[in-house]
């Protein structure tokens, strides 16, 4: 219970005028000051209030403060036992924190103790800070805010102090550089309100944050970035990122030599730009890295541009803004296609255009990471030109110009959906870049010229700008990353591994796996990825595997309950037709929450339908593109017995409690690897999905793990309906585990 704030207040200055007087005439003391007002007004205070608070008290709290030696030697009379509890102390480490925390450790410790003990954050914030400038001071001491945040964590609001706000946008929300009050580390803060996002309703966190979200927190690399905390609190969502001064598109703009000029270049006037060599291979390399972990953990990107490829202080390479990502079906299945506008696009969207793979504009719904490789190219050719490769202002005009460079196809089947109707494109020869870096004298280059020259001279001349700069290995490089046909198109382990990255060397987890096959395919997953993603999936059942005997924590729920209720959410995935992987991500979220929070029986229907919600959010084709009212559709399927404002409260607590991991591999994930790796027919794996449903009714099958289950169920589906995998299968399934492992 938090003291009246004006008393407290009163309490303060009455505290500061005879600290003051304290300080200036008695700073040789060594013993205890002599009892003032302040100690009169603590004896006020009962025992019973200070138990109230849910605080450390005791022993507990002296484990976590300690007594600095020096400040000890300095103030004999910290050690003086008061009759009204326990003193909270400052903890001092060095020389060093002694002056950064001079604020705290230069006032008596009964005013730090009424600041820690009886005042709120937003009270500290509000109010103790306007009483004079020495308790400014102390408010922005780092020391007392992580003391703070160890006797109860701090909000999310109270933990960050925001600077200066970067960037407004409906669907992102608010974006600020910020300061965290413990750390003191600069960050980015972003603030998102729900309804807003949501065409002013709040239907939950919408699936563009929650899979960023999830993926984020679900993989590490020093390549890509990561969520520092994520915190939903009524209708906005708080979220932090690491801070970077630059991304790619500002940090090219500090190799503009403002004083050098090239006349009769794009850039003339405007400065002469020199990226050394060195520097654009190594920035492509580590681009090249952090894309190469995300496709091998399962992950697309499918937003991959300058503004979205982070810098660091030390030049290090980050990937961000994984908002439009998602992970990889197995096997392949169609994704959500571009929304097509019917309004003018933003300047935001036309420049996403710029980095679009052509299949991608022709809305194929078929397609794969090959579509993150185009960008590759756009991205190498953009370092080398310090100007887009292809800015076309709407998706017509962007296809002219990427075929006015690399020609039209010959078949059509290859960027876009089978039978459909193209656009009439001028008769333009496709051709080889690659071939603008070789010697002008060869046969290559003379036909390159031929082809261009006259009628598409303006292409002509852009790739010879970009071949003095990358020389002819990277238009050899380049060349494979900006194929029209996406089937050709290179793996990013072949991308790692070409001459133009010579130098850099190939990354230890690119050695490690056997080498895949040289392009991607819609049809096929390369086995060196089947192996990072199944190494990837184990490592994670471990992380967010229920507690297989959390029934005996829970008063009011038994396994006859669970069972209903997961029969009942398997007709629910019918009436909405959602995929088994839904399905079975549903029944671990209740699994999991059950495993952190005793539920009430009648609220176990809740806590049931709502995390087959946040299943269907996270795990199904995204319909964000249009106003959603999933919490509405939910509420109806139980027969009205929850409204759509309980569903989305439930769904907020929820997400809270598994930290918004959502990255649960279940027996379905598992099946899908092991199918696809030893080409199981239709009806064996028909049996095998069944038998992994079925299991979702017995409570006991949470003792096994996910991938253990996945491999008995296919043994026994395979054993019934006398289906034999080849041997080049099951050595393909040996190889998965020996490399993975």
């Amino acid at each position: 219970m938090y003291l009246n704030t004006y008393s407290v207040l009163l309490l303060l200055i009455h505290c500061e005028a005879h600290s003051n007087k304290y300080l200036n005439s008695n700073r040789r003391m060594s013993v205890s000051p002599p009892k003032s007002a302040v100690r009169g007004c603590l004896q006020e205070i009962s025992a019973n209030t200070l138990q109230q608070r849910a605080v450390p008290t005791g022993s507990k709290l002296k484990k976590k403060l300690v007594i600095d030696p020096i400040l000890l030697k300095q103030r004999p009379y910290l050690l003086s036992k008061h009759k009204t509890g326990p003193v909270i102390r400052p903890k001092l480490i060095s020389a060093k924190s002694q002056q950064q925390q001079r604020g705290v450790a230069l006032l008596p410790p009964e005013i730090v103790a009424v600041v820690l003990f009886y005042l709120a954050p937003e009270e500290i914030l509000g109010r103790a800070q306007i009483v004079c400038r020495k308790w400014r001071r102390v408010v922005a001491d780092r020391f007392l805010w992580r003391t703070l945040d160890q006797l109860s964590s701090l909000a999310f609001e109270h933990k960050y102090v925001k600077e200066q706000k970067v960037v407004e946008r409906r669907s992102k929300g608010k974006l600020y550089i910020a300061t965290n009050r413990i750390t003191g580390e600069t960050c980015m803060v972003r603030k998102v309100f729900l309804d807003i996002a949501n065409a002013g309703q709040d239907d939950g966190v919408p699936t563009s944050i929650l899979r960023e979200v999830s993926y984020l927190t679900s993989i590490s690399d020093p390549h890509v970035g990561k969520v520092l905390e994520a915190q939903v609190k009524n209708n906005v969502l708080y979220l932090a990122y690491p801070y970077h001064k630059y991304n790619l598109k500002e940090y090219m703009k500090l190799f503009v030599d403002m004083g050098r000029t090239v006349p009769g270049t794009p850039m003339s006037g405007a400065g002469k730009y020199i990226m050394p060599l060195s520097k654009i291979k190594k920035l492509m390399y580590e681009i090249v890295c952090g894309l190469d972990y995300c496709h091998r953990h399962g992950i697309l990107h499918r937003n991959l541009k300058p503004d979205n490829v982070l810098i660091t202080d030390t030049e290090h390479v980050v990937l961000a803004d994984f908002s439009l990502s998602r992970v990889l079906t197995i096997p392949h299945t169609p994704y959500t296609p571009e929304d097509p506008k019917e309004r003018e696009r933003s300047g935001r969207e036309a420049r996403r255009l710029w980095y679009r793979a052509p299949e991608l504009l022709f809305r194929k719904n078929m397609y794969s990471c090959e579509v993150d490789i185009w960008t590759l190219g756009c991205l190498l050719a953009e370092l080398a030109l310090n100007e887009p490769m292809f800015n076309g202002d709407c998706e017509i005009e962007q296809l002219f110009k990427i075929f006015f460079v690399l020609g039209v196809p010959h078949d059509w089947n290859t960027v876009g959906n089978a039978g459909e109707t193209r656009v009439d494109f001028p008769k333009w020869e496709p051709v080889m870049i690659s071939h603008a870096g070789m010697r002008p004298d060869s046969a290559e280059f003379r036909r390159l010229c031929e082809t261009l020259v006259p009628s598409r001279e303006a292409a002509f001349q852009k790739l010879l700008r970009i071949s003095h700069v990358i020389g002819s290995e990277g238009m050899d490089l380049l060349g494979m990353l900006l194929n029209v046909d996406p089937q050709r198109r290179p793996t990013t382990e072949v991308a790692l591994a070409h001459p133009f990255f010579g130098e850099l060397g190939v990354p230890k987890q690119i050695a490690m796996v056997p080498t895949g096959p040289r392009c991607y395919s819609t049809k096929s997953v390369p086995m060196s990825q089947l192996a990072v993603m199944w190494k990837t999936m184990t490592d994670n059942e471990k992380l967010y595997r229920p507690n297989p005997g959390y029934m005996a924590k829970q008063t009011s729920v038994n396994e006859t309950m669970r069972s209903i209720l997961i029969d009942w959410l398997i007709d629910v995935s019918v009436h909405f037709e959602l995929s088994d992987e839904t399905l079975q991500l549903a029944v671990m979220y209740l699994d999991r929450t059950l495993s952190t929070l005793v539920v009430d029986k009648a609220k176990l229907q809740l806590f049931g339908v709502t995390c087959m919600k946040v299943a269907d959010v996270f795990n199904e084709r995204s319909k964000e593109y249009y106003r959603q009212e999933s919490a509405k559709e939910y509420a109806y399927i139980t027969a009205e017995e929850y409204t759509a404002k309980e569903l989305i409260e439930t769904e907020k607590k929820v997400l809270s409690l598994l930290k918004f991991r959502m990255y649960s591999p279940t027996c379905a994930h598992f099946l899908r690897i092991y199918e696809t790796a030893l080409g199981i027919d239709e009806p064996t794996r028909i049996l095998s999905n069944y038998l992994s449903d079925l299991m979702l009714l017995n409570y006991e099958a949470l003792g096994q793990a996910p991938s253990l289950l996945a491999s008995a169920i296919l043994c026994f589906a395979c054993f019934v309906l006398h289906t034999t995998p080849s041997v080049s299968s099951r050595r393909a399934i040996i190889e998965i585990e020996r490399s993975a492992g």
